[in-house]
């Protein structure tokens, strides 16, 4: 039985100098906020409950307006009742959120969206649910990157966009794009990249795949019909060489491609397709198991120097550049995370965050900061403060709170004082490319929740 609880006022203290309340519009109390803020939202509701507990509790209500600034220093983060999958995919994009749903005996359900803004206290669907995999997608924007289930249609390993705005399905032909891979986990490498209105792919070729000899493609769906640009060269010539993983930069206008038995970096320029890619030997990359990030030209990434494992920076915007690695308090280093010039990593038991330096400076970032949890995401308080949360992915135990961070090295928690022990159980952080819109899943007697939050606006 899920009790409804109103709205709940979050106290959100900050060395930033600011204090901010997050109202939570639960309709159910409890659970939490982890998978919300991956890429951009994430920051805003986590943030919001994590560091307070002050509650002002209850104003009862379903005042859903999606989180936004009231302009008294406070944001609404919306519990919204809309049930996700306990291994629920959760991805944020400009004012849209994409889960995977779960049906009324917990199973998987379509992947379905909500709009924040619109304060949403159901999923939206997608026309012809039946024909996409229901926990393998990507947001661009306002844009659904969907796998096409290959149970249900004979363009397996092809991909279709749907615009929310105008409603309207477009399939890639599969002659242009056929990933090569899928991965199961929601956190694997190998996976299609997205930034901006660019769509970054590995493709399978040969007798049945795509047409053409070009393993690295990308997609440009920044009008109504979706572009596709294919390069020339593939890494190291080979037609066999497939990349491990792939990353996209919109800023910079580069793809890079990743292997590791090769440890080297492949760098294309959107803007000349035809021409080889710039290699970068990166003799301390480690096995691809998590995928690597990119902001501005900048890769950021897992290596291993002796038995330690370290995140590195690497500026691919200059051949003669070499990695800078993150000094971190812990062994271990996993799914490094971008927004702006602000990363985070997972490491052993925690997490490593800072803001990166000018990539000249010879003194290495400072990463020193740790939290708990297995997500991780940031975003943006006032439009410019960064914010980091962490929480558990998929299962969320009892009591286990996101958490989050202003770049101290304090971490607080997400509390909730009309929740069990006054926590709001909470998990899978992720926000969107801006940081500000936040979306993680929050758990009540076992049932996984949908939960949301707008930074600022």
């Amino acid at each position: 039985m899920v009790k409804q609880s109103g709205i709940v006022r979050l106290l959100l203290a900050l060395v930033l100098a600011v204090t901010v309340g997050v109202g939570c519009t639960a309709t159910a109390p409890g659970g939490g906020g982890d998978n919300g803020g991956d890429n951009g939202g994430d920051n805003g509701g986590d943030n919001g409950g994590d560091n307070g507990g002050d509650n002002g509790g209850g104003d009862n209500g379903g005042d859903n307006g999606g989180g936004g600034d009231n302009g008294d220093g406070t944001l609404d983060l919306t519990l919204s009742g809309i049930r996700v999958h306990v291994q629920a995919r959760i991805e944020v994009g400009d004012d849209l959120v994409l889960f995977t749903s779960a049906n009324e005996d917990g199973g998987v359900g379509p992947a379905q969206f909500i709009i924040p803004s619109q304060g949403d206290t159901t999923g939206r669907d997608i026309p012809t649910p039946e024909l996409f995999d229901n926990n393998s997608f990507e947001v661009a924007g306002k844009k659904l990157i969907l796998f096409d289930d290959a149970a249900a249609t004979d363009r397996d390993f092809g991909i279709t966009i749907f615009d929310t705005v105008s409603e309207t399905l477009s399939p890639i032909p599969l002659a242009d794009i056929r990933v090569a891979t899928i991965p199961v986990s929601n956190f694997g490498p190998g996976f299609i990249d997205v930034d901006g209105d660019l769509i970054a792919t590995i493709n399978d070729i040969g007798s049945l795949g795509a047409d053409g000899d070009e393993l690295v493609r990308v997609v440009d769906i920044s009008g109504d019909t979706p572009q596709v640009i294919k390069f020339a060269v593939n890494p190291d010539d080979d037609n066999l060489a497939t990349p491990d993983q792939i990353m996209v930069d919109a800023a910079s206008r580069l793809v890079v491609a990743a292997r590791f038995v090769t440890k080297k970096f492949y760098v294309y320029d959107i803007d000349n397709p035809a021409a080889a890619p710039v290699e970068f030997q990166v003799d301390d990359m480690r096995a691809f198991d998590t995928q690597f990030d990119i902001h501005d030209g900048v890769v950021l990434y897992v290596g291993r120097e002796g038995n330690e494992v370290f995140g590195f920076f690497l500026d691919v915007t200059d051949p003669a550049n070499q990695p800078v690695k993150v000094e971190t308090p812990r062994g271990g280093a996993q799914r490094p995370t971008f927004l702006g010039n602000h990363f985070a990593f997972q490491t052993n038991g925690g997490a490593a965050i800072g803001t990166l330096p000018d990539m000249t400076a010879t003194t290495p970032p400072d990463g020193s900061n740790t939290g708990t949890g297995g997500t991780i995401a940031i975003g943006f308080l006032n439009n410019s403060d960064p914010i980091w949360f962490t929480g558990v992915q998929d299962n969320i135990p009892t009591n286990d709170p996101i958490e989050f961070s202003d770049g101290s090295s304090v971490w607080n928690e997400l509390d909730d004082d009309d929740a069990p022990d006054d926590v709001l159980t909470a998990g899978d952080v992720h926000t969107d490319l801006s940081g500000k819109y936040f979306a993680f899943k929050y758990e009540i007697s076992d049932d996984s929740f949908l939960g949301f939050a707008v930074l600022n606006n």
